[in-house]
């Protein structure tokens, strides 16, 4: 957290009102790394695309997700805290593909 609010020049106090803790932070980059599998999605609700252009503007986005620099540093962070906060695993586990996949169902 001390990082963080250094990079963005904000106290550490700040910071914690922001996201509220290490994990609040860590939701909030699973969701920024996840909203645009999300706004694909949202844009294709309406079904006025043929089904193969929304699966493969999906499919895109969704392979993005997971094999982006951005999932690679999550997945880094996650294994780099996994003993002293192991509840980082399962904030991973309960926002970040689990979530992408009940939406695309």
């Amino acid at each position: 957290m001390s990082d963080v609010a250094r990079r963005v020049s904000a106290s550490k106090e700040t910071s914690h009102g922001w996201f509220g803790s290490k994990s609040g932070l860590f939701q909030a980059a699973l969701r920024r790394n996840a909203d645009p599998v999300g706004t694909v999605l949202e844009a294709h609700l309406d079904g006025c695309a043929p089904a193969e252009r929304a699966l493969a503007d999906v499919g895109r986005e969704f392979a993005g997700l997971l094999r982006g620099d951005d999932a690679v540093a999550i997945n880094r962070v996650t294994i780099f805290e996994a003993r002293s906060e192991p509840e980082t695993a399962g904030v991973l586990d309960a926002s970040g593909l689990i979530h992408s996949f009940d939406a695309i169902s």
